[in-house]
């Protein structure tokens, strides 16, 4: 925990982080790594709400324990939804169960903590739930959404880069220059879920949810 920083002041939070692949029915035989952009969005598959499957949400959160503030971790993995016959079957389960968990905790007044989930990952929740015609809990997305206001839901990126792209940088990037631990395994996500690799993408998103709790304590001084 920083120093100076008293127990009391530490909000709670849920930091959360989404883990996307392409919809292979999207892939051309001449590019089944999903490498260029999907006509018309500029984008490639996997990073486009049309393309994409949302395939593990990432959390973490504190815990006070008598040796202090610890990071917990959790991953909501489509195979956790293995009663469900398709990949977009697993994925509308993974999107319904993300949303319970972010809307419960905006209603007990938790912060949530992202790196670019103001830009990525809310939004891509929100348009693939869209999608696939889910209804989800009422939730205050100017205030979560909106860039300037970090009361509610905090870009840690946005926080860092001032909102400026030129200085935006990975989240690796800023929590190696924190000193906190990171794991830089995104580009492996659509090989991991190929090769049925699903405990490493799960020991991946608990290092993701304990990175981002880390990156939140090492700037908490400064909210």
């Amino acid at each position: 925990m920083p120093e100076g920083r008293p127990v009391a002041d530490i909000q709670r939070i849920l930091a959360f982080d989404i883990e996307t692949v392409p919809n292979e029915a999207h892939l051309p035989p001449d590019d089944p790594e999903g490498q260029r952009p999907w006509p018309g969005t500029g984008t490639p598959p996997a990073l486009h709400p049309i393309t994409a499957h949302i395939i593990a949400v990432n959390c973490g959160w504190l815990k006070n324990t008598q040796h202090g503030w610890e990071a917990e971790s959790e991953v909501i993995l489509a195979t956790d939804f293995a009663d469900q016959e398709t990949l977009e079957g697993m994925e509308r389960s993974v999107v319904e169960e993300a949303f319970r968990r972010l809307a419960g905790a905006v209603s007990k007044g938790s912060l949530l903590v992202s790196f670019n989930g103001k830009e990525f990952d809310l939004p891509m929740l929100r348009t693939r739930a869209a999608l696939l015609r889910l209804a989800v809990p009422a939730m205050p997305w100017r205030k979560l959404l909106y860039p300037y206001d970090d009361r509610d839901h905090l870009d840690l990126r946005l926080l860092l880069s001032n909102s400026r792209r030129a200085t935006a940088g990975t989240l690796q990037t800023w929590a190696t220059a924190f000193g906190v631990h990171a794991e830089e395994r995104g580009e492996q996500v659509w090989t991991m879920v190929r090769a049925g690799k699903w405990s490493d993408l799960a020991e991946y998103g608990h290092a993701e949810g304990r990175t981002l709790v880390g990156l939140y304590l090492a700037v908490a001084g400064i909210l």
